[in-house]
């Protein structure tokens, strides 16, 4: 039994949703449709089984930590914003039987004009045989999948319901061979959109994993997938949403933040027919109004991944998070600003309308160090400019983290120059490095610079290279052949020492590396001794 194993078919799952909803991303003009809201006598009734179970009788089923908190936060907010009536399921009262009967009745209690949903929040498995799934209910012996709810009975429900839309929303692995093709949105989604959606039948799939187990842990006490679930439906100030508006908001952030693959679907043989299921925002989500000034007044409430961030609106402090219920004034604009130390400031501009309430669920991204800038003049201008102990090359204004950095300056002609700088978060450092013309002195067909090191001349032509055959140690690939310089060249007459390697490169980290490279080239004799010499 897998920790989150939640179940594999969108049914599978450590969330399960049928749902009826309604959307719009690039909304033009979305304004409530009269044959497409709640007591207009057109739209049925949208009805929802909400299953959470934590706690399981067998001991050896491990428990989980938020499928309750994810059930509970579910049935709310689809009661009071979007007009469903809700049956819960949680812990001991989710037993097999009890969910085959609740979605047994839930099934055959809707009528033609009606919506379902069902969620579904607790273990599940994969069933490999069959390429199928479970649901496992409180009452489930581990490692008996007699005991284990199938998800073909979901499958069956969704078929043979006269509901006109079914949607599964599943927070948990899943099979997904129940899935059909999915469906592009349009460019434009207005009124048209939601109510060509709506008046064709629809049967699908919303899952937070595909085959490998979902994580039993997420943010302020929810899943990964459900809370940003639960975010884009209390944050919903349109009249209608729908079910691929919901996953492509959410699907980047869950996989983004989790190792789940969303998926978002019909479900293949259910009897789908081209349409979607909408959320239709209800009277659920209006304030009583026991008064004129109820009626022109409205109640925004703040909640936030980090607690004790400040709230302001309209520039007045009113408090910090988690925030509930606020008087603000209806049927305007107000703009909403949430800040704390360490975090980046968040900003809304939003409308409510007279008598409505609104939820923000904001996510504070923490302040990310910023990078220094560094620039370097050179004299002359034409020097070549390297960082040492980073790989990048160089340019001017070139952004590192903050730290400690080698920077080497060299030209022809001059003596190269090295320089340490520390780099501050948040800095644009400029350093100015001139550099010194080489010294050199010419005795013969040798040169000798300004730290004593002596070249020699070796002029163009023919040399032997390689061991003779008849010589002692000599090793099978040291075949002697002819080597042609076509351009004479200057070689230091000795071995380069430590004192002269830090007065031209500043780097004794490289001349490590250097007499390593000695010490395995002096095996072979007369090619190179190894490097004895200090400075």
């Amino acid at each position: 039994m897998k920790k989150a194993i939640l179940s594999l078919c969108l049914m599978c799952c450590l969330g399960f949703l049928f749902f009826a909803a309604t959307s719009s991303d690039d909304t033009r003009a979305v304004r409530v449709i009269d044959d497409l809201k709640h007591g207009s006598g057109k739209v049925g009734t949208f009805r929802s089984l909400i299953i959470g179970i934590n706690d399981y009788q067998d001991p050896k089923i491990p428990d989980l930590k938020t499928p309750i908190n994810d059930a509970q936060a579910m049935a709310d907010v689809l009661e009071k914003r979007y007009g469903f009536t809700v049956k819960v399921l949680l812990n001991q009262e989710a037993t097999r039987k009890a969910i085959y009967n609740a979605i047994r009745d839930l099934s055959g209690l809707a009528k033609e004009t009606d919506s379902i949903l069902i969620y579904y929040a607790g273990h599940g498995d994969i069933d490999r045989q069959y390429n199928d799934g479970w649901w496992i209910p409180s009452d489930a012996k581990a490692g008996d999948p007699t005991t284990y709810f199938d998800n073909v009975l979901v499958q069956k429900a969704m078929y043979s319901t006269k509901a006109r839309h079914v949607l599964l929303l599943s927070d948990s692995c899943y099979a997904g061979t129940l899935f059909g093709l999915a469906r592009d949105m349009p460019p434009i989604i207005d009124n048209k959109y939601y109510l060509n959606l709506y008046n064709e039948k629809s049967r699908w799939g919303m899952t937070s994993g595909n085959k490998t187990p979902v994580a039993d842990d997420g943010t302020a006490g929810h899943s990964v997938f459900a809370y940003q679930l639960l975010k884009e439906l209390r944050k919903n100030e349109k009249p209608y949403l729908s079910t691929q508006e919901i996953y492509t908001r959410i699907a980047p952030t869950v996989s983004n933040n989790s190792e789940q693959t969303p998926m978002c679907r019909p479900i293949k043989n259910t009897g789908d027919m081209g349409g979607e299921f909408v959320f239709i925002a209800s009277s659920g989500a209006i304030i009583e109004r026991p008064s004129a000034r109820a009626i022109s007044s409205a109640t925004l409430s703040v909640e936030s991944n980090v607690s004790s961030a400040a709230v302001t609106i309209d520039g007045r402090r009113v408090g910090t998070t988690p925030l509930s219920n606020v008087s603000v004034a209806g049927g305007a604009e107000h703009h909403i600003l949430v800040e704390k130390p360490g975090y980046e400031v968040y900003q809304k501009v939003v409308y409510i309308e007279k008598g409505r309430s609104l939820t923000l669920d904001v996510y504070l991204d923490p302040v990310k160090p910023r990078k220094g800038r560094l620039y370097v003049d050179t004299q002359p201008i034409n020097a070549k400019v390297r960082i040492l102990n980073i790989g990048p090359l160089f340019y001017q204004g070139i952004e590192l983290e903050a730290g400690s950095y080698q920077v080497e300056v060299s030209a022809d002609g001059y003596q190269p120059e090295t320089e340490e700088t520390a780099l501050n978060a948040g800095e644009d450092k400029y350093l100015n490095i001139r550099l010194k013309k080489a010294q050199v002195t010419r005795t013969g067909d040798r040169i000798r610079n300004s730290v004593n090191m002596e070249f020699v001349y070796i002029s163009p032509g023919t040399f032997t290279m390689g061991s003779p055959a008849n010589e002692k140690d000599r090793e099978t690939d040291e075949f002697q052949h002819q080597v042609i310089l076509n351009k004479g060249f200057y070689m230091q007459t000795t071995e380069v020492t430590q004192g002269q390697w830090r007065a031209v490169m500043g780097n004794t980290l490289q001349l490590s590396r250097i007499a390593a490279t000695t010490v395995r080239w002096s095996k072979y004799p007369g090619m190179m001794r190894r490097n004895s010499s200090a400075d």
